[in-house]
């Protein structure tokens, strides 16, 4: 089997936000980041969704000291897939991220780089 992954993923558990925001009917799921890289990243949420349109997705990153206020991103992004994840009792989605909101995606290069050397056996 072929990986076409171009970024490096880290386990990162941040909470996130998947913004349904195309039709009449809009609605907003909350889950969190199992896997993250600069390219996409996979979520767990409670529900099983999918959709071929382009979706909001916002991350909230964590503040850099315990009174810092977390900075959220904004993004739209594309869903690969969703399926039940053994063990979890929840859905995973696999999000590819299409386009940042302002700067966003330097901010979550900053937010990946200050935490590679948190994660066991990481490398840059």
């Amino acid at each position: 089997m072929f990986d076409k992954r171009v970024y490096k993923r880290y386990p990162f558990r941040w909470p996130v936000a998947l913004v349904f925001d195309h039709g009449e009917r809009k609605a907003t799921f909350h889950g969190t980041t199992r896997e993250l890289s600069m390219g996409g990243c996979s979520l767990l949420t409670d529900y099983n969704i999918y959709s071929s349109q382009p979706l909001t997705l916002l991350i909230s990153l964590p503040a850099d000291n315990p009174l810092g206020r977390r900075q959220v991103l904004e993004m739209r992004v594309r869903m690969c897939y969703t399926l039940l994840a053994a063990g979890e009792d929840r859905f995973r989605c696999g999000i590819e991220f299409i386009s940042f909101k302002g700067e966003g995606k330097q901010l979550l290069q900053e937010a990946i780089d200050k935490r590679i050397p948190q994660v066991p056996g990481a490398k840059r």
